[in-house]
């Protein structure tokens, strides 16, 4: 195997648009982006979470062989901030889900942006992948393993034979969207405690 570091100048057209005032640049070939080659953005993912080698080794052997690269660069790399290969990861995560005959999972805490979260790793004999959420809930590993987030079904349709419930699942079938919105906000309150005693302040 040869490792070499090279330096590739490309001489890019240059238009201007007299009409808008503009210039347009010719783009680099696919797959060169932040100064680095399709090669190197394969080979860090690939050594990092393929090879399973660390940051700061991974950092170490390209210096190694001629490479001027910071960590931060390594480390956008290895977390692919703008996405380049989270549809892949997704696909691999659902393929992995539903051929798989059984699926295991665990947690370790993490870092992101200052604050703690937690990186779920889930997998068996035919994959491994990694998703980090705010928490390590039962939901949030439900969220992981089922690959989305959770949704609830309320059984309206279901007929007790109890007048009474019968006539509260009614009720609450009239109130779903209002009753549900608190899945797409969970900050809204689930009482109105505040205003009752508010307005008991107002009348004393």
């Amino acid at each position: 195997m040869r490792i070499d570091v090279e330096v590739v100048r490309f001489v890019r057209e240059v238009w201007y648009v007299p009409s808008t005032k503009t210039t347009i640049i010719a783009p680099l070939p696919p797959g060169y982006r932040g100064g680095f080659c399709p090669t190197i953005h394969a080979l860090v993912p690939a050594l990092g979470h393929g090879a399973n080698v660390s940051q700061p080794a991974l950092l170490t052997f390209l210096r190694d062989v001629g490479l001027t690269i910071g960590t931060g660069t390594v480390a956008r790399m290895l977390l692919d901030p703008e996405g380049h290969w989270a549809d892949d990861a997704e696909a691999i995560h659902q393929t992995g889900l539903a051929t798989g005959a059984w699926v295991a999972t665990d947690q370790t805490s993490t870092r992101v942006d200052g604050q703690n979260e937690v990186c779920h790793v889930v997998g068996n004999d035919l994959f491994t992948s990694y998703h980090t959420r705010p928490g390590g809930t039962r939901q949030d590993v439900l969220a992981v393993i089922w690959g989305q987030d959770l949704r609830f079904r309320l059984n309206v349709e279901e007929v007790t034979g109890y007048a009474a419930l019968d006539d509260r699942i009614s009720k609450t079938t009239d109130k779903r969207e209002q009753l549900l919105a608190v899945l797409k906000h969970p900050d809204i309150p689930l009482h109105n405690n505040d205003m009752e005693l508010a307005a008991r302040r107002r009348v004393r």
